[in-house]
């Protein structure tokens, strides 16, 4: 006999009750914040060409798609994110719309990746993106709302780490290193390794003061003050400007009054090929990863015809639901007010009284009466109607352990206590 049949694949999870209807609560939520800041949802499909996630940059790695191919021998993907398949539409469905376009979605995805902390190979995303221009409202209205979302999925205690993938190119300008060496550097600054990057700079001939300043991106987090003498130093004009727009961007953020909220780490440079300014994440207890991540990508779209500035982010639902349960924060889970069991000689009138309590906005069970009690408390129902026939009920009240014997008449009217 195949064993299976009785597993899931590595990465993929039942979600059963409880968690599943916290999940569809928590994406209620999250798709009406979307909605409220002038937002239009997308559904794109979850098998799409090869192609669309296939460059000469590697965007997304090939060794993480789900791949298979058609009768026709195409080579076809599982979509991995959401994002790229965002700018294809925008690209190729929604060329012609005048801008700013935002839109929204929120949707199952798929990568092959190893085991590790959150990592799944399927799971939920949920995002918002704007096609607009390079304006730094546009990023700054982009982390608003991630914050909203954060505190809509009911978590308090947060971070928004913001970055800018610019200042590390330019330094990287600066010091003449060839491609292999600015990634090595990447890598380690990534992870903080302040020691890594400073024995390879070692190694080589950097300016005293740009060493300093590549040696603090793996080592500090900055504030305005921080930033507004970077700006003064002697950065290359690619490096000043990253300030100046990580500076216009906090002004707006300011505006908002959401600087409580906002750390700068200039040591953020992730997917260089990916992003082409300002980045973040964020950041609550519990976990040991991020919630949400995003950042501007204005070279994403042309890809699909259409080159347009764009800038988003996306939260992964099911670290949401980790993090909501690692706080031990309360949730609303699945219940059933009451419910009505019937008689082969009442089924009619329970089948009445169950569609009279629904419109009332009652949840009803509706079951025969080979039930007994142990099913109701196994659920958590305070109590069962019992309709034994056209005209006769019995009201069991499970959790004071009482039963009564009214009429359906008097059910209705509300005379039954």
């Amino acid at each position: 006999m195949p064993k299976w049949k009785y597993y899931n694949p590595e990465g993929m999870q039942d979600k059963l009750f409880d968690r599943c209807y916290i999940k569809r609560n928590l994406e209620s939520k999250i798709i009406q914040v979307f909605r409220n800041n002038g937002f239009y949802e997308i559904d794109t499909p979850a098998i799409e060409f090869y192609d669309v996630f296939s460059n000469d940059r590697q965007i997304i790695a090939p060794e993480s798609l789900f791949k298979f191919v058609d009768k026709k021998g195409r080579l076809l993907a599982l979509r991995p994110e959401l994002t790229i398949p965002a700018a294809r539409v925008v690209g190729t469905k929604l060329k012609d719309m005048s801008l700013p376009i935002k839109i929204s979605y929120l949707g199952n995805c798929y990568q092959y990746t190893d085991a590790g902390p959150g990592q799944q190979r399927e799971f939920t995303q949920a995002g918002v993106e704007i096609f607009a221009s390079n304006n730094p409202f546009y990023d700054a209205q982009i982390i608003k709302m991630a914050i909203e979302t954060i505190k809509q999925a009911g978590i308090e205690e947060f971070t928004i780490e913001l970055g800018q993938v610019e200042f590390f190119k330019g330094l990287m300008e600066q010091t003449m290193f060839d491609e292999e060496t600015i990634e090595l550097i990447r890598t380690m600054i990534e992870a903080k390794d302040y020691f890594g990057v400073e024995e390879l700079l070692d190694d080589r001939e950097v300016k005293a003061s740009i060493k300093e300043k590549i040696l603090n991106m793996s080592s500090y987090l900055c504030d305005k003050k921080t930033l507004l003498i970077l700006q003064k130093s002697d950065l290359n004009t690619r490096s000043k400007n990253a300030i100046t727009n990580l500076l216009n961007i906090l002004d707006i953020l300011e505006q908002f009054g959401l600087t409580s909220y906002i750390s700068v780490d200039l040591g953020m440079v992730k997917k260089l090929n990916y992003y082409t300014g300002m980045i973040f994440k964020g950041l609550t207890y519990g976990l040991g990863y991020p919630i949400l991540s995003g950042g501007r990508y204005d070279n994403l779209s042309e890809r699909y015809g259409k080159p347009l500035c764009a800038t988003g982010f996306s939260v992964g639902i099911d670290s949401l639901l980790n993090a909501l349960q690692r706080q031990d924060k309360k949730s609303e889970k699945p219940s059933v007010d009451t419910i009505v069991m019937f008689s082969v000689k009442g089924r009619n009138s329970a089948i009445n009284i169950t569609k009279q309590l629904k419109e009332q906005g009652l949840s009803v069970d509706l079951v025969d009466d080979s039930i007994t009690k142990e099913y109701a408390i196994k659920r958590n129902v305070p109590g069962i109607i019992h309709v034994l026939d056209d005209e006769n009920i019995k009201i069991i009240n499970i959790q004071e352990d009482t039963t009564i014997n009214t009429t359906i008449e008097q059910l209705l009217k509300g005379e039954t206590s």
